[in-house]
Protein backbone atom coordinates (compact mmCIF):
# COMPACT_ATOMS: atom_id res chain seq x y z
CA UNK A 1 0.00 0.00 0.00
CA UNK A 2 1.52 3.36 -1.11
CA UNK A 3 0.09 6.57 0.19
CA UNK A 4 -0.76 8.42 -3.16
CA UNK A 5 -1.79 11.94 -1.72
CA UNK A 6 -5.31 14.08 -0.77
CA UNK A 7 -8.24 14.66 -2.84
CA UNK A 8 -11.41 16.29 -1.73
CA UNK A 9 -14.37 13.82 -2.79
CA UNK A 10 -17.78 16.67 -2.32
CA UNK A 11 -17.79 17.47 0.90
CA UNK A 12 -15.24 14.93 2.18
CA UNK A 13 -11.61 15.10 2.43
CA UNK A 14 -9.99 12.21 2.21
CA UNK A 15 -6.75 10.43 1.66
CA UNK A 16 -5.80 8.34 -1.70
CA UNK A 17 -3.65 5.37 -1.46
CA UNK A 18 -2.61 2.92 -4.50
CA UNK A 19 -2.67 -0.89 -3.88
CA UNK A 20 -0.80 -3.70 -4.91
CA UNK A 21 -0.95 -7.50 -4.77
CA UNK A 22 1.45 -8.73 -1.96
CA UNK A 23 3.20 -11.62 -4.07
CA UNK A 24 2.70 -12.35 -7.71
CA UNK A 25 1.01 -15.66 -6.56
CA UNK A 26 -1.97 -13.99 -5.17
CA UNK A 27 -4.23 -14.99 -8.20
CA UNK A 28 -7.00 -16.05 -5.91
CA UNK A 29 -8.52 -13.21 -4.43
CA UNK A 30 -6.31 -10.40 -4.98
CA UNK A 31 -6.90 -6.62 -5.64
CA UNK A 32 -5.09 -3.88 -7.57
CA UNK A 33 -6.20 -0.46 -7.60
CA UNK A 34 -6.92 2.39 -5.26
CA UNK A 35 -8.52 3.00 -2.15
CA UNK A 36 -9.91 6.77 -1.07
CA UNK A 37 -10.30 6.79 2.81
CA UNK A 38 -12.00 9.64 4.62
CA UNK A 39 -9.06 11.40 7.05
CA UNK A 40 -11.35 11.89 10.11
CA UNK A 41 -11.72 8.54 10.60
CA UNK A 42 -9.97 6.22 8.21
CA UNK A 43 -13.23 4.95 6.85
CA UNK A 44 -12.97 3.35 3.23
CA UNK A 45 -15.21 5.66 1.11
CA UNK A 46 -14.44 4.39 -2.76
CA UNK A 47 -12.37 1.86 -3.80
CA UNK A 48 -11.98 1.41 -7.94
CA UNK A 49 -9.47 -1.26 -9.35
CA UNK A 50 -8.92 -4.56 -10.82
CA UNK A 51 -9.78 -7.81 -9.20
CA UNK A 52 -8.08 -11.36 -9.72
CA UNK A 53 -10.23 -14.09 -11.22
CA UNK A 54 -12.69 -14.60 -8.26
CA UNK A 55 -15.11 -14.64 -9.01
CA UNK A 56 -15.96 -14.91 -11.99
CA UNK A 57 -12.63 -13.39 -15.01
CA UNK A 58 -10.38 -10.41 -14.08
CA UNK A 59 -12.68 -7.21 -14.19
CA UNK A 60 -12.11 -3.89 -13.45
CA UNK A 61 -14.47 -2.39 -10.44
CA UNK A 62 -15.74 0.75 -8.52
CA UNK A 63 -17.85 0.54 -5.08
CA UNK A 64 -18.91 3.84 -3.36
CA UNK A 65 -19.68 3.83 0.42
CA UNK A 66 -21.87 6.06 2.53
CA UNK A 67 -22.28 6.13 6.24
CA UNK A 68 -24.65 4.51 7.81
CA UNK A 69 -26.00 5.10 10.91
CA UNK A 70 -23.97 7.72 11.98
CA UNK A 71 -21.00 5.00 12.69
CA UNK A 72 -19.99 2.62 9.26
CA UNK A 73 -19.48 3.09 6.00
CA UNK A 74 -21.10 0.81 3.93
CA UNK A 75 -21.17 -0.09 -0.14
CA UNK A 76 -23.93 1.55 -1.93
CA UNK A 77 -23.16 0.87 -5.07
CA UNK A 78 -20.84 -1.46 -7.11
CA UNK A 79 -20.21 -1.13 -10.78
CA UNK A 80 -17.99 -3.10 -13.40
CA UNK A 81 -18.46 -2.92 -17.37
CA UNK A 82 -15.91 -4.84 -18.86
CA UNK A 83 -14.71 -7.57 -21.69
CA UNK A 84 -13.88 -10.80 -19.33
CA UNK A 85 -11.94 -13.37 -20.67
CA UNK A 86 -13.66 -16.54 -19.35
CA UNK A 87 -11.60 -20.00 -20.95
CA UNK A 88 -11.37 -18.96 -24.91
CA UNK A 89 -14.46 -17.12 -25.01
CA UNK A 90 -14.57 -12.93 -24.34
CA UNK A 91 -17.72 -12.10 -22.78
CA UNK A 92 -18.85 -8.11 -22.21
CA UNK A 93 -20.14 -8.37 -18.35
CA UNK A 94 -21.75 -5.63 -17.12
CA UNK A 95 -22.84 -5.33 -13.25
CA UNK A 96 -24.53 -2.42 -11.15
CA UNK A 97 -25.33 -3.41 -7.74
CA UNK A 98 -27.39 -0.96 -5.68
CA UNK A 99 -27.55 -1.42 -1.85
CA UNK A 100 -29.91 0.81 0.32
CA UNK A 101 -32.05 0.34 3.19
CA UNK A 102 -29.66 -1.00 5.71
CA UNK A 103 -31.04 -1.47 8.95
CA UNK A 104 -29.52 -2.66 12.16
CA UNK A 105 -30.72 -6.43 13.63
CA UNK A 106 -32.57 -6.16 17.07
Amino acid sequence: IVYSGRQKMGELNTSVFDILPRTEQSSLRAFQGRAWVRETDDAIVKICGRSSAFPIAPMRFEEQRAEVGGVNWFPVLLRADEDAKIGNETVHVRVTVKYSDYKARP
